[in-house]
């Protein structure tokens, strides 16, 4: 089958932080997912979601709004490299055409629709076998 329409793309990250017991250790998990819809309808094509579990030790304690800061910061840095490689690899797995996100997260890609890859007539692996 042959992608002939244009798709939107957004990337989506939601972080919650959790003490372990009355020790300097927190556990922060990250879930991030990109979505990739068709923009004639919106409906979506593809999604790819992960959620990352990071471990962190701090002698000050975490207090909301310091995590609001630091997950909009420091903990974008930490998870978007992981994140990136799963959406390159995962898209090469399925045969798709490349998708490669930068290297830094784009604050215009964050939680908008923006346009993905021109119109791709690459066909699938599928389709060039016939099956």
């Amino acid at each position: 089958e042959q992608l002939n329409e244009r798709l939107s793309v957004k990337f989506d990250m939601d972080s919650t932080f959790e003490r372990v017991g009355e020790s300097d250790d927190y556990v922060v998990t990250s879930e991030c997912a990109l979505v990739f819809s068709l923009e004639s309808n919106r409906e979506i094509a593809l999604e790819i979601a992960a959620t990352y579990r990071t471990d962190f030790l701090s002698a000050v304690p975490f207090t909301n709004d310091f995590f609001d800061i630091f997950k909009e910061s420091s903990l974008r840095v930490i998870v978007w490299p992981y994140f990136r490689e799963l959406v390159q690899n995962m898209m090469s797995r399925m045969d798709l055409p490349p998708f490669v996100l930068p290297i830094t997260i784009n604050p215009v890609l964050q939680g908008t629709s923006q346009p993905a890859h021109p119109t791709s007539k690459r066909k699938t692996k599928a389709a060039r076998e016939g099956t």
